[in-house]
């Protein structure tokens, strides 16, 4: 019995010294999952890492192959730049040789013409006038005094040197000169009246263009002002036409030119639709001085960029669309219109209705 209760005893506290060993390599187990957890998240971050360092290399080098392009491109464009300003310069001393050579020519004209020993020699202006019109015309234009413009033979239509637009007055057209393509392109195109289409046929009419006699009218000035909310002037200018009256219907009157009633047999003229020079006088966003020119084909005044406005003043006291400016092809006046701005437009002193 005493053996039995001895070897009873012995397997108790083996039993206990391996509960104590289970115990610990649980203790240890757990441990060992801790380390795993911690390695693995240590492994993520350092993969996140390494993805970053790839993402920063990729775009370092597009960066740099970029910074090579540009570079490249910017060598390119200087040695454009650099092969166009010899040429400028070869050009311009060309130039400078011609009108030297020009001008010893008309120095040896005028000599010729202005020979003390005569008394009927011509004096410096008529040499100068004569020695002008030969150029001109060489040139292919020659000037009218009808019309005030210049002929070209060339493509025979009239230049305007206001607008630098070239005119058909057999349809009214106006076009411009494209240097590009080296073409006379479409711009705008005004209605003719019937007595404006006859035109005269006779033996001469290649040989000068037509002529016309017309009074001429002083030009009229105009003041448009647009003021701020607190009544002090943000802008202002003048509108220069060639009208008579003033329209008490806020209207820009383009005048008519009188017919001579005492020449019976006078000439039809062609009319050429008038345009509006509009001078800065006084502002504190645009330059004194500067000029904007309205055809026939209207415009508007406003603040907003971009949107094709024919007067545009940076202002905030100036609305988007401030007020509009439109031809009457029938009456042949220019009319102003307010198109609902908040400060309002004003017409030689008096404020314009709003649309």
């Amino acid at each position: 019995m005493a053996t039995d209760s001895l070897g009873v005893d012995q397997v108790q506290k083996e039993n206990q010294a391996l509960k104590k060993q289970v115990s610990g390599l649980k203790a240890e187990l757990e441990n060992l999952k801790e380390e795993v957890k911690s390695c693995h998240k240590k492994l993520k971050k350092l993969e996140y890492e390494k993805e970053n360092a790839e993402g920063h290399v990729i775009n370092s080098k597009r960066d740099l192959d970029a910074l090579r392009k540009e570079l490249y491109d910017e060598r390119k464009k200087w040695k454009q730049e650099k092969e166009e300003l010899s040429k400028a310069c070869s050009y311009v001393g060309q130039r400078e040789s011609i009108s030297t050579e020009s001008a010893q020519e008309l120095s040896n004209s005028s000599n010729s013409y202005l020979n003390p020993c005569e008394n009927d020699s011509k004096d410096i202006k008529a040499v100068l006038e004569e020695a002008a019109t030969q150029a001109m015309s060489k040139s292919g234009f020659v000037y009218d005094d009808r019309t005030g413009l210049y002929y070209d033979w060339n493509c025979g239509l009239y230049y305007d040197p206001n607008s630098c637009l070239y005119y058909n007055n057999q349809t009214g057209t106006y076009y411009f000169y494209d240097e590009a393509s080296k073409s006379y392109k479409f711009h705008s195109q005004v209605e003719l009246h019937p007595e404006e289409n006859k035109i005269e046929q006779n033996n001469d009419q290649y040989d000068k263009p037509p002529k016309r006699k017309k009074k001429k009218k002083p030009m009229k000035r105009r003041i448009i002002k647009v003021k701020s909310s607190s009544d002090e002037e943000c802008s202002s200018g003048e509108i220069i036409s060639t009208d008579e009256d003033d329209d008490d219907d806020r209207d820009l009157e383009e005048g008519d030119d009188d017919d001579d009633d005492d020449d019976a047999n006078e000439e039809q003229v062609h009319k050429v639709a008038p345009c509006i020079r509009a001078i800065v006088t006084e502002s504190d966003k645009l330059k004194i001085g500067t000029l904007f020119i309205i055809t026939c084909t209207g415009g508007t005044l406003g603040r907003e960029k971009d949107v094709g406005h024919g007067i545009r003043i940076p202002d905030v006291s100036i609305s988007k669309y401030h007020c509009r400016i439109s031809y009457d092809q029938e009456r042949r006046q220019y009319f102003i219109t307010d198109l609902g701005s908040k400060n309002g437009s004003f017409l030689n002193g008096q404020r314009l209705g709003q649309v």
